[in-house]
C-alpha cells in the first residue's frame, strides 16, 4: 500500500494545497479522491497514475468537467507518493516549466530530508 503526500517546502509552504484550494470545490473533491486511488488500489490504472517517459516522476492525473489536471510526483521511502507540483493541463505535452517547478521542488525536499536525517 501507498501512502500520498503533498510536499512541504523547506520554508513550510504547500504549494499543491494552495494550487487544489483555488480549484472548484467538485474538482477538488475529485483530486482528493483521485488521490485516494493511488494510495489505497495495488494496481492503479494509467488513467490516474503513469510514470513520465525519461524521468523519474509520475503524474497524477484528475479528468474534471473537461478539464485536465496534473499532479507530478515522485516515489519517497519505496512506497510514499510525494505531490510536489499541480497544474492544469492544457497542451499534450507536459510543458517545460511545469517539469522545472517540480524538479526544483523535488531538490529542494531530499536536500531538506538529508538535514533532517543527518540530524538525528
Amino acid at each position: 500500500m501507498r501512502k500520498v503526500e503533498l510536499l512541504v517546502t523547506p520554508d513550510g509552504k504547500c504549494p499543491v494545497r494552495d494550487f487544489i484550494d483555488t480549484l472548484p470545490i467538485k474538482t477538488q473533491a475529485k483530486t482528493y479522491a483521485t488521490f485516494k486511488i493511488v494510495q489505497n488500489m495495488s494496481i492503479v490504472p494509467e488513467k490516474f497514475f503513469k510514470k513520465m517517459t525519461g524521468s523519474d516522476l509520475y503524474e497524477i492525473r484528475v479528468l474534471h468537467d473537461k478539464m485536465l489536471y496534473r499532479y507530478l510526483s515522485f516515489f519517497h521511502n519505496g512506497n510514499i507518493v510525494i505531490v510536489a507540483h499541480g497544474f492544469e493541463k492544457r497542451s499534450k505535452k507536459t510543458p517545460e516549466r511545469e517539469m522545472t517547478t517540480a524538479i526544483e521542488r523535488i531538490k529542494g525536499f531530499k536536500e531538506q530530508f538529508r538535514e533532517v536525517s543527518h540530524e538525528k
